[in-house]
Order: structure tokens, then sequence, then C-alpha cells
């Protein structure tokens, strides 16, 4: 069975506590307020682009790449 883009934002969830965990904003996502939720997802976004600066990742090109792929996701469930 294919996963849905529910069980894609499941995982990005687990992804998204795993990394508030690590780097103890856990407590702030525990709060349930939505601009704490924001917050965090916003340090993992910008600590995933210092991950492909040092591996030599293009990021625009990567952002490109998964909006593109966020899209057909998104048009596959309609």
């Amino acid at each position: 069975m294919n996963p849905t883009n529910l069980d894609r934002a499941d995982w990005a969830e687990k992804a998204l506590f795993a990394f508030a965990k690590v780097t103890r904003q856990d407590r702030d996502l525990a709060t349930g307020d939505p601009e704490c939720f924001r917050e965090v997802m916003q340090d993992l976004f910008t600590d995933l682009m210092h991950l492909a600066d040092s591996n030599g990742i293009d990021l625009k090109k990567l952002l490109a790449d998964a909006q593109a792929m966020h899209a057909g996701e998104l048009s596959g469930e309609l």
C-alpha cells in the first residue's frame, strides 16, 4: 500500500519531535502552541540548510525538487 500524505506528515512530525528533543525544544512543542511548532520547524529547516551546505548540495535545486515532489504528492491524492 502506498503511503498517504497524512502518513508523510506523521513521519515528518516524528522527525520534528526527535529534532526538538535533541535541541532541547521538546517542551516548546509540548505546549501545543502553533507558533512554537512553527519556530521548531524553522530551526530544523535552517539546520537542514546547513547540512546541505556542508555536503555541497545545491539548496535552490533541492528546494525546487522538494516543492515539485510535494505538488506531485498532493495531486496524487486529490
